[in-house]
């Protein structure tokens, strides 16, 4: 058995901007969906504050995931000299399996594609979920609408990524062992919205694993702008050839990009009746190029490489986003006409 101290949390709900004392929640039983990058990353800090860890896998990757796996925390390990070992954990195969259990909740660390994709079992999720709570990361309102098709809105709270995580070593990368690694930004909490009661224990649960986080009382305007700007900007990076460079020297593409992001906020705003935020008007070409001059420095890791190596195997994720927005507009009559021209581009 383990103990732990019974001290309370101050978490700060974002959304009313007060604060609230939150006493720490008992160890979880938590079934992850997917051990990628994502998945492998919350798993080993979540059991190592205790919490009963279960990943549900396909067939193919039991025999990987018993030897365990290797994580690097660059923002500690820059040198990725030091990796750490998890393998304290238990692996599923099936939705059957996951049911035999009773869980506090399950956590969908899969890529938005994999939720949309007509193979995935609802049903089989339900069956496992009971009563407990859901908690989704895939981004946008697309998968929430998705989900809730099926799940009661209320059993769901919905989190937005914020860590950076990708299999190493990328190309020219070195490290001790193949691993994944991970970089959590300054300042950057996951915000988690949906029913209060359920939301507050999944903030404190990830509080208490050491994954910062915050309470919000509505996640979708938010994340759907944030992600419009992450999907047009990969689109123009992935026209530029991937370099900040080329794309901070080509004022015409961040021309482009900007008038894109402007398509995409209207087609968001049209579509799901929410305000344009007041900053998206003054995005000016100058701060773009700032940004891609300081860009190479963020991060303790070739930026450039990894955006090339993980955006590119997920780019039917990033088509999926811009696409959306581009239908949204033609639906609503909105032009759409830079938004075509450069996803024509990749």
């Amino acid at each position: 058995m383990h103990s732990f101290n019974r001290k309370t949390v101050s978490i700060t709900n974002a959304s009313r901007g007060i604060g609230r004392s939150y006493a720490k929640v008992m160890p979880k039983k938590i079934l992850l969906v997917g051990a990628g990058a994502v998945g492998q990353v919350f798993g080993k800090f979540l059991a190592d504050a205790g919490n009963d860890i279960s990943f549900l896998i396909k067939e193919k990757y039991v025999d990987e995931m018993a030897k365990g796996v290797v994580l690097y925390n660059l923002n500690r390990d820059s040198k990725r000299i030091a990796p750490q070992r998890f393998s304290s954990y238990k692996t599923l195969t099936s939705w059957q399996d996951a049911a035999a259990h009773t869980w506090d909740m399950i956590v969908l660390c899969i890529p938005t594609t994999a939720l949309h994709s007509d193979g995935f079992d609802f049903a089989g999720l339900k069956l496992a979920l009971k009563n407990s709570t859901l908690v989704i990361l895939q981004p946008g309102p697309a998968g929430m609408e998705l989900v809730k098709q099926h799940i009661a809105e209320t059993q769901i709270v919905q989190g937005m990524i914020t860590l950076w995580s990708y299999p190493t070593p990328l190309p020219g990368e070195q490290t001790a062992l193949p691993g994944m690694a991970y970089w959590t930004p300054p300042l950057a909490p996951m915000p988690f919205a949906g029913q209060d009661e359920r939301r507050s224990a999944v903030v404190q649960t990830f509080i208490r694993a050491k994954i910062k986080a915050k309470s919000v009382q509505d996640l979708s305007a938010r994340s759907l702008y944030v992600m419009a700007v992450f999907k047009v900007f990969l689109t123009a990076l992935e026209a530029s050839g991937w370099t900040f460079d080329a794309m901070r020297q080509d004022a015409a593409m961040i021309e482009r990009m900007l008038k894109a992001n402007q398509e995409a906020f209207q087609s968001i705003s049209a579509k799901h009746q929410v305000k344009l935020p007041v900053w998206s008007k003054w995005v000016a070409p100058w701060m773009v190029k700032s940004f891609l001059r300081v860009a190479p420095w963020i991060a303790p890791v070739d930026l450039e490489q990894l955006l090339q190596t993980h955006f590119t195997k997920l780019k039917p994720q990033t088509k999926l986003f811009v696409n959306t927005y581009i239908e949204h507009a033609q639906e609503k009559g909105i032009s759409a006409q830079q938004l075509i021209l450069l996803n024509s581009y990749t």
